[in-house]
């Protein structure tokens, strides 16, 4: 059974680091259904090879994915067209959760991981995993 499969309103939100390339991707799974978005940072800096360059991938690349995972566990065909109100109720959910979770790392302060990090090595030594 699927990751998300036996809870349909359970969601699953996962976001990448930008590569190399100032590629982003993100996803949020809930139920069979993933909605993938992929963006580009365009930081061009006046150069024209890479004005070129990210037009090109601009148009190579979609930026929304919805795939039905019950159905194609593959990911190998794209659902966006066929259904955009669930790629936007996604997307919505997507975004909400992004700006949450940027809220609460900005609320963590220095001291405030500090006694997270402590906590947890509390922890580990009551689990035996550290002495």
């Amino acid at each position: 059974m699927p990751l998300g499969s036996d809870r349909p309103d359970r969601e699953i939100f996962v976001e990448s680091r930008p590569t190399a390339e100032n590629v982003y991707s993100g996803a949020l799974r809930r139920g069979d259904e993933k909605f993938l978005t992929i963006r580009k940072d365009w930081q061009w800096r006046r150069d024209p090879r890479r004005m070129a360059e990210s037009l090109l991938w601009k148009f190579a690349v979609p930026s929304t994915l919805l795939f039905d995972l019950g159905t194609d566990p593959g990911e190998t065909t794209d659902l966006s067209d066929e259904q955009p109100e669930t790629v936007a109720q996604l997307r919505s959910s997507f975004e909400e959760t992004r700006e949450r979770l940027e809220t609460l790392s900005g609320a963590v302060t220095e001291s405030g991981l500090e006694d997270a990090a402590e906590d947890t090595e509390r922890h580990l030594e009551a689990l035996g995993y550290l002495e």
